[in-house]
Parts: structure tokens; sequence; C-alpha cells
């Protein structure tokens, strides 16, 4: 196949654009484009074929790491320990050590199995994201109150219905991203709020009540409560 030059197309380009180049030195770039462009130069790479050396899975992970760069704007090295505020929400199963016992292993591995499958189809319609079950409950995450909210009505009625009882706890905050997991001061206040839910209990801290206000949203105060490892008091509501 002929090569062809592309550089004077891309050098009238003024969008933004990445280019990247297979071995050597780049071709020279006008510093308008250059500045409208990220260029980057690749040593040769097999994309097909042979498997490729050690080296080559090494440029093609490069390659990759600059995409991911350019599409989303944020070096891909700094997603892992970034801060960003979202709703978090946590969930558990109620009495879910005596249900284990009474039922057996075999048909409580059938109750969480159920349970799962009902929390990943909830979480995804309700715009969250589902971070890790728990073990007896789940930890997802939500761009806004609401969502977490909507999302925790939603897994205590369809659960209850499947037989499993849940308590639910909501707060948002910061929170530190570590690859698909999220730590941080946030994730624990959302914990300790769950922990203190009764059976059946959707918790919310004070802070979703003065986010999601005018929402529509009945609350009732449970009173201010210390969580363990926080400073100050903090009241809790729960959502009907």
């Amino acid at each position: 196949m002929r090569e062809m030059d592309g550089g004077p197309v891309l050098d009238a380009n003024r969008l933004p654009s990445l280019r990247a180049r297979r071995g050597g030195e780049p071709a020279p770039v006008n510093a308008a484009a250059r500045s409208a462009s990220g260029f980057v130069p690749f040593a040769g790479v097999r994309l097909a074929g042979a498997e490729a050396r050690p080296s080559e899975r090494a440029e093609i992970e490069g390659m990759i790491s600059v995409l991911e760069e350019f599409v989303d704007g944020s070096p891909t090295h700094s997603k892992h320990g970034a801060r960003v505020l979202v709703t978090v929400l946590f969930t558990d199963i109620v009495d879910s050590t005596e249900r284990a016992a009474a039922l057996g292993d075999r048909a409580w591995s059938g109750v969480l199995d159920r349970h799962d499958q009902i929390a990943q189809r909830a979480v995804g319609r309700c715009h969250g994201r589902l971070v890790k079950g728990t073990g007896d409950g789940v930890l997802a995450t939500f761009d806004s109150p609401s969502h977490g909210i909507d999302c925790a009505r939603t897994l205590r009625a369809e659960l209850s219905h499947a037989g499993i009882p849940i308590r639910a706890g909501v707060h948002t905050g910061e929170v530190e991203l570590r690859g698909d997991d999220v730590s941080g001061i946030g994730v624990h206040i959302a914990a300790r709020v769950t922990a203190l839910a009764g059976a059946g209990e959707l918790l919310v801290s004070r802070t979703v009540r003065d986010l999601v206000a005018g929402a529509g949203y009945e609350f009732v105060s449970r009173g201010t409560h210390v969580l363990k490892g926080m400073p100050e008091r903090w009241e809790l509501l729960a959502v009907s």
C-alpha cells in the first residue's frame, strides 16, 4: 500500500486531535497545529500477527494510556488517588449471619446470588456504579444524591419482595478513587449511617437532605448521632 503524507492536512487542523507516528522522529508540525494537537511518536509496533515482544507490549500499553488521557482530558496516572464528589450508598442484609446459619451454605449462597442480581440491575437503572459487593450488601456510587436515594428505595422494595430485607445508608461527600474502588471519609460516613439504620430503613445524612431540598422526598429526623471516628455529631434522617 502506498504511503501518503497527511502532514499538510493535519497542519491545517485547528480542532483538538491526536497524531501518532510509528518509528523515527515526528515530522515537522507548524506551531498553530501543535497547540491544538497532541503529537506522540511511537516505535514500530505489530498490532496483529505474531505475538508481540515484551518491548512491543509496553509500547502498546503506552499508546492506550495516551489515548485514554486524550479522550478524558486527565493523565491516566492521576485517576488513582483523585478526589471526586459523589453520593455513596451502602446496603446490608438484615440479620445476615443468623439467616446464613439457619439456611446453610448452599441455600445462603443462592440468596446472595439473587441479591447480587437484583442489586446490579437496580444500580444500573439508577445511573450508578456498583463498586463492589460487601459479602452481605453492596457499595455503589452515584453522580447525584437523588439517584442514590432512588436506588436505595428500589433495592429496599425489590429485595423485600424477594424475601431479603435490607438496611441502607446514603451520604454525599468527597471520596478518593483507588482504581475501581473508592475510599476516604465520605465512604466511612456512609458506612456508619448504614450501621445505624433499622431493618428495612433507609437513612441519609443531613448533607443529602439539604442537597435534595424541593425534590419531593419526605424525611423524618432520627436525631443527631456520634459516628464512629467522626469528630462531630451528625443529624440522620429516614426516607419514607
